[in-house]
């Protein structure tokens, strides 16, 4: 392309639903780039060069493979055969249910394989069923007749990581093991609290019982409310305020407001995150705060 300046060249290993990946975020634009070709394996690649000093990118015709010269070991799914994974995270799991998957071992190399019957995880969070025999071989390309069934189940809320590891002859292995990361969250969203209003002269007073249980049935403890008003029913709902109680008063609003409406959030989590909330923020802007509350200071 004539034009002056450098370019970056970036990767898309599954054309065009992932992320694009830097190559180079800045190279000569001589139409030529040395790049050492890494995993993981994929047949649906495609190459995007963008120009630093202006506002356009021109991404390749078609699609094309990055395979290995030996025998490359991967998961699959059998809806997707030819998507080679390396790791698998399960998301955020409600608790108390299980997340599970099925896999495939397949053979991405162009060299036939020996594999064994996966580990179990070291974990107990992570497990793996699997009707494999002890080891068996793969052909290039070849995709086991066996699946394995990775689960995660965890006892309490938290972030839990682990590996599937899979003994194997194959090029990716390190000390004869291939590693699969293995990653799931265990949430518990609190109960919605049954709330009920009065009037006391001027004030509106709202009360509800503790709540205790998440969605799911599993227990919850230290619990704060976040308060939202709205003059119809409807919404836009806005946040008033926050209490560690189970009561909490809008003094004054029979004043300006004959009709409003409330809804009380119970939320798990340190108090502390409600002094970032401010009296006026939409509701869905304050959820999505909590979900992502902010750093603290180093």
């Amino acid at each position: 392309m004539g034009f002056d300046g450098g370019v970056c060249i970036e990767l898309n290993r599954h054309y065009p639903i992932c992320a694009w990946e830097t190559i180079s975020d800045s190279t000569e634009n001589d139409g030529a780039y040395e790049w050492f070709v890494t995993d993981p394996l994929s047949d649906s690649c495609r190459i995007r060069i963008c120009a630093l000093q202006d506002t356009f990118c021109d991404v390749s015709d078609g699609n094309f493979s990055i395979v290995s010269s030996q025998g490359y070991l991967a998961l699959v799914r059998s809806s997707q055969a030819n998507t080679a994974l390396t790791n698998w995270n399960f998301g955020a799991v409600e608790c108390p249910n299980v997340a599970s998957q099925w896999f495939r071992l397949k053979n991405f190399g162009s060299e036939s394989i020996v594999v064994f019957q996966p580990l179990e995880p070291a974990s107990s969070e992570f497990s793996r069923t699997t009707p494999c025999g002890t080891f068996f071989a793969l052909a290039p390309n070849q995709m086991s007749a066996c699946s394995v069934r990775v689960t995660f189940d965890a006892a309490s809320d938290g972030v839990y990581s682990d590996v599937l590891r899979v003994q194997t002859d194959a090029v990716n292995g390190v000390n004869g093991f291939v590693e699969f990361g293995l990653n799931g969250e265990q949430i518990s969203t609190p109960a919605a609290p049954e709330v009920v209003i009065s009037t006391q002269g001027l004030d509106a007073h709202l009360s509800w019982a503790v709540v205790d249980t998440s969605v799911g049935g599993c227990a919850v403890s230290d619990l704060w409310y976040a308060v939202f008003y709205s003059p119809t029913s409807g919404g836009p709902f806005y946040y008033h305020g926050w209490t560690p109680q189970t009561t909490y008063t809008h003094v004054g609003v029979v004043n300006f407001s004959p009709t409003q409406f409330y809804q009380v959030v119970a939320v798990e989590g340190p108090a502390a995150v409600a002094g970032s909330l401010v009296k006026g923020m939409e509701m869905g802007e304050v959820l999505n705060a909590l979900r992502h509350p902010p750093l603290p200071p180093r």
